[in-house]
């Protein structure tokens, strides 16, 4: 939404809560047990992950204009989708394909 309004430092903003997200996740499937880090995902994390498995989110940190934006929106959804339906299937949840859906459906529509 921000990013189709223009507003390119809320979309920032708003890459870098998904991109916490997707670190939390990632550092979760590494270490279930591990609790420390729920204040700050980032807290140590070359000591508790293999950093390769963070290299698809190299291309999150986007630049300041719309097609970066989008890119870094992009491998952030790959990345957190990966994360997220390995986490629901080893908790044996389904994983919220419609939500999925819509949710890349409004991303699809701005990268026209």
């Amino acid at each position: 939404t921000a990013i189709g309004r223009g507003q390119l430092w809320w979309a920032i903003g708003q890459l870098d809560a998904l991109r916490r997200v997707c670190v939390g996740l990632a550092r979760l499937r590494s270490r279930p047990e591990d609790s420390e880090w729920q204040s700050d995902p980032y807290y140590k994390l070359d000591q508790v992950i293999e950093v390769e498995r963070l290299q698809p989110l190299e291309n999150a940190f986007g630049r300041y204009d719309q097609s970066a934006l989008l890119a870094a929106g992009w491998a952030l959804v790959r990345f957190y989708r990966e994360q997220a339906r390995a986490l629901t299937e080893a908790a044996g949840l389904p994983y919220p394909s419609e939500l999925d859906r819509v949710m890349t459906d409004r991303l699809a529509r701005l990268d026209r």
